[in-house]
């Protein structure tokens, strides 16, 4: 094998970015590596810091960015025979990162291989439990298109080989593409593997309106995905009970702090079903 290559998509990825870029330029890895950068209108020398870095670096206009198209984009620009993607706050835990999660591809075990993410005592009440995902509208979606132990894809720490890329692409979809591109990896058969020693430090931190915006965006998302939002189910998810258990328990706890932590349970069943109906594309 001749190279891999790291994808990223950035805009704006201050200094938690240069701490990815760190990490990268000290991976132990027996195949050469390129880094390639997909920037989105950065104002604060995330380019810049990039190519110090030694990446490659390409540039679109804030507005033209689309996840699903935009990773597409980044992937042909991508010189690899296996292409790593994380996100620009996806910090590979350790040296070994990139050896890991290429490994199965590079010894023919798989396809697609799915890293892990490691979260911290800061990171948004609701994704450090595991109920980020907990209403109700993508469980047929990852019961049809998920794996045991699997259900989901991420882009947050995910490694694929060219060839399935070029079957299946991210697809020109806005916001969760990773979703597509699972669909379209189940529907073209390929293997998949979870590498639970490749993994990232990652984090979300939201206020209100970002929550609210994300949200709404992945509601957009579920539209084009041809998976329905019912208004009554939108009900039942706001009076989900363990939801509100969860967020009495938080609360209790000093663990909840954030007004948007405290909101969660209302914003992002409410935000899923404003999207669904009402967000046409990527609301930036």
């Amino acid at each position: 094998m001749r190279l891999i290559s790291v994808g990223i998509l950035t805009r704006n990825g201050g200094d938690g970015f240069r701490a990815v870029l760190d990490v990268l330029a000290r991976q132990v890895c027996p195949v050469p590596h390129q880094v390639v950068i997909l920037d989105s209108g950065s104002t604060d020398g995330t380019p810049e810091a990039a190519a110090e870095a030694g990446a490659v670096v390409h540039r679109i206009r804030p507005e033209d960015f689309s996840f699903g198209e935009s990773r597409d984009l980044l992937f042909s620009r991508c010189e690899g025979e296996i292409i790593a993607t994380i996100s620009q706050d996806a910090r590979p835990a350790g040296v070994h990162w990139l050896e890991r999660i290429t490994r199965p591809i590079r010894e023919g075990r798989a396809d697609v291989v799915q890293g892990m993410e490691l979260l911290d005592d800061k990171t948004f009440y609701w994704e450090r439990i595991g109920r980020f995902y907990s209403t109700s509208e993508w469980r047929p979606f990852f019961e049809r298109y998920g794996w045991p132990g699997l259900p989901g894809l991420s882009t947050v720490n995910l490694a694929v080989s060219r060839r399935a890329w070029e079957a299946t692409g991210f697809g020109p979809i806005p916001m969760c593409s990773d979703k597509l591109f699972q669909k379209r990896a189940v529907q073209a058969g390929l293997r998949v593997e979870a590498c639970r020693e490749a993994a990232v430090h990652h984090s979300h931190h939201y206020t209100i309106r970002s929550l609210f915006k994300r949200c709404a965006n992945e509601g957009m998302a579920l539209r084009l995905l041809g998976i329905s939002v019912g208004t009554g189910q939108t009900l039942r998810d706001v009076l989900n009970r363990k939801n509100h258990r969860a967020l009495v328990r938080g609360l209790l706890r000093g663990e909840v702090r954030r007004p948007a932590e405290v909101l969660f349970p209302l914003l992002r069943p409410l935000g899923i079903w404003y999207g669904y109906r009402f967000v046409a594309g990527y609301w930036h």
